[in-house]
């Protein structure tokens, strides 16, 4: 019988790892962008780990506050049974449930290395699938998006795709200690997806900021190394690539927005830019419309009923419609995040970037990424303990 439990819950936490891999498949079941079978599954392996649910810290305080302001959010909600209503309560529920099922699997089984590499190169195939064949990959998962954008793969549009690639690369980085070699050829693939791929210009702009990140703490801590130079010759080589190859690709949007920041500037690209513009409109508006509305709860559907759309923000989307607990809840993360390293900070100050911008809330591989902060934390403090 314990064997049988325990087959149970490490079958139920690969399919819930699996899925969460493949979040926009659902096989034309559904016609969402976002599907619920991964948050289904992560219940499932919950319940059969209920006796012994391994707890990130503080999870109980981090999750009553956000659960306080979903129901503070519900009472100010103009439709309650609205499908803006539902998706929003489901969204926050799956971060939840994903952030504790997530660390409880990292914990009892250890990192999915396997699962996370295959997964990527699996949707490396669907992209090429997809360029050949379009229609059947079409079969997967809702296509929101023109061809000449950039390839999707398993995504609604090609940012998602390459918003994908990035937190799976994040992922093994930060599981691995940043320890690149060892999976160098898997690093070089996923920026090759996101340079020619997907062509996400939002994407490519996270590449930029890691390195910057990266950057600034060799200079903190003053490691002006070998490692930083070559870092700099492979960036300006890549830079170079890029824009030579530039020439042989016709009306490519990556291509235009770097030439308008180059002639104009960053601040006339939104201008002149509709979906840069309003992506930035959404996150402008989400974060001071909570200020203006004094950190209270906006209700569910407040943002649709006033833009027309969802929010384009991770952590917009908890500023707005939550209020001052969805503030707070972000403030909790963040803090049980930092591990009192310069280097954690910088990882934390990154984060809090790009899920300023528009990282889907539904997106398991964010609370993945906490989970593996998290645990890099307890790690670190029982080491810290026993050393006492």
């Amino acid at each position: 019988m314990p064997i049988l439990c325990f087959s149970l819950k490490l079958v139920l936490g690969r399919i819930t790892v699996i899925l969460s891999f493949f979040p926009w498949v659902g096989f034309g079941f559904l016609d969402l962008d976002s599907q619920p079978w991964a948050f289904l599954c992560c219940i499932l392996y919950l319940l059969a780990c209920y006796k012994s649910i391994k707890l990130p810290e503080n999870f109980f305080l981090i999750i009553s506050v956000m659960l306080a302001g979903i129901f503070f959010s519900l009472l100010n909600t103009r439709d309650v049974g609205s499908f803006f209503t539902l998706r929003s309560v489901y969204n926050y529920l799956s971060v939840g449930f994903f952030f504790l099922g997530f660390y409880d699997y990292i914990i009892r089984f250890g990192f999915p290395y396997k699962i996370l590499l295959t997964a990527n190169y699996i949707w490396l195939i669907g992209a090429v699938v997809e360029f050949f064949n379009p229609a059947f990959i079409a079969y997967f998962a809702p296509v929101r998006t023109s061809f000449e954008r950039g390839l999707t793969s398993f995504a609604p549009e090609p940012t998602f795709y390459a918003i994908f690639v990035f937190f799976s690369a994040w992922l093994l980085l930060s599981f691995s200690a940043y320890e690149v070699k060892k999976h160098a050829k898997f690093y070089v693939a996923s920026i090759f997806c996101v340079f020619f791929v997907s062509k996400s210009s939002t994407v490519i702009l996270y590449l930029i900021l890691a390195y910057a990140t990266y950057l600034i703490l060799k200079i903190l801590r003053s490691e002006l190394d070998r490692d930083f130079f070559n870092s700099i010759l492979l960036f300006f080589c890549a830079a170079m690539v890029f824009f030579i190859s530039s020439k042989y690709v016709e009306n490519s949007r990556v291509f235009n927005i770097a030439y308008v920041i180059l002639d104009s500037g960053v601040v006339n690209l939104f201008s002149s830019d509709a979906s840069a513009g309003e992506r930035l409109d959404a996150i402008t508006h989400s974060v001071t419309g909570s200020a203006k509305n004094f950190f209270l709860p906006a209700g569910l559907d407040g943002f649709s009923s006033v833009i027309g759309s969802k929010i384009m923000s991770w952590i917009g989307d908890f500023f707005h419609q939550l209020g001052l607990f969805g503030l707070l809840f972000v403030l909790l993360i963040f803090i049980n995040l930092w591990d009192g390293t310069l280097r954690n900070l910088l990882e934390i100050f990154l984060l809090f970037i790009i899920l300023l911008s528009a990282v889907p809330l539904a997106f398991p591989l964010v609370p993945m990424l906490l989970s593996v902060f998290f645990y890099k934390r307890r790690i670190k403090k029982h080491f810290v303990m026993r050393c006492v």
